[in-house]
């Protein structure tokens, strides 16, 4: 079963400018919002949650904050809003967050790991057994691939530019605009949810389309479906 659009339980792992930007637009919206963070940013969370300042204006609103995971239990949308360096030994102590029906969105730099998990291949001559391929320069061993299946992931492109004024306070010049969609080839009902619940951003639902701007030179900033 899909959760409620209504009230679906969203953490934000890493309280940097994404996470911030992405905490104060989900929180304003009327959504309950949890944010994994850590050190100044975990306090000036409790104590003042978390600011945007962006084109539209500014946007303060109240969060639950904890730096364990344990404390925020099962969600149903977890957003990975970490550097790309600190996924494989982040993502392995993250599983108090995710059930059977928790989808992750990795907002990360470079290149995600998930990128072929929808592809597969013979794990050695003659056996029957496939495993998911991944990719050596970010996933040496395949242990991120084998934390979740390709099913429980949203493959997501960050188009926001922010930056941190302060612990909590994040600014942003640029649209708020995403691209998110699944990253196997046979679209799931949840895109239909995700739709509804990112209509703050300007999206685009489609498995091929985050493919073509991963695989675009560098300084293209634009697509059309």
């Amino acid at each position: 079963m899909l959760f409620s659009i209504a009230s679906p339980r969203i953490a934000i792992v890493g309280a940097g400018a994404i996470g911030t930007t992405l905490a104060a637009r989900l929180a304003v919206a009327g959504y309950t919002v949890s944010v994994l963070a850590r050190g100044d940013s975990l306090a000036a969370i409790k104590r003042k949650g978390v600011c945007l300042i962006d084109q539209q204006g500014q946007h303060t609103a109240s969060v639950i904050a904890a730096d364990n995971g344990g404390e925020l239990g099962k969600q149903d949308i977890v957003f990975l809003c970490t550097k790309a360096h600190s996924v494989p030994s982040l993502l392995p102590q993250l599983q108090s967050l995710f059930g059977q029906h928790t989808c992750l969105v990795p907002m990360v730099n470079g290149t995600p790991w998930w990128l072929l998990m929808d592809t597969v291949e013979p794990c050695a001559a003659n056996t029957v057994p496939i495993e998911t391929v991944h990719i050596k320069a970010v996933d040496p061993e395949g242990e991120l691939v084998r934390c979740l299946p390709a099913s429980a992931i949203i493959g997501c492109v960050v188009y926001i530019s922010a930056h941190l004024q302060a612990p909590g306070v994040a600014i942003s010049n640029t649209p708020p605009r995403l691209i998110v969609g699944d990253i196997v080839a046979t679209p799931t009902p949840r895109m239909v949810v995700w739709k509804r619940l990112l209509r703050y951003w300007k999206t685009v639902a489609s498995r091929r389309a985050i493919q073509s701007v991963l695989e675009m030179p560098y300084g293209v900033k634009s697509l059309r479906i």
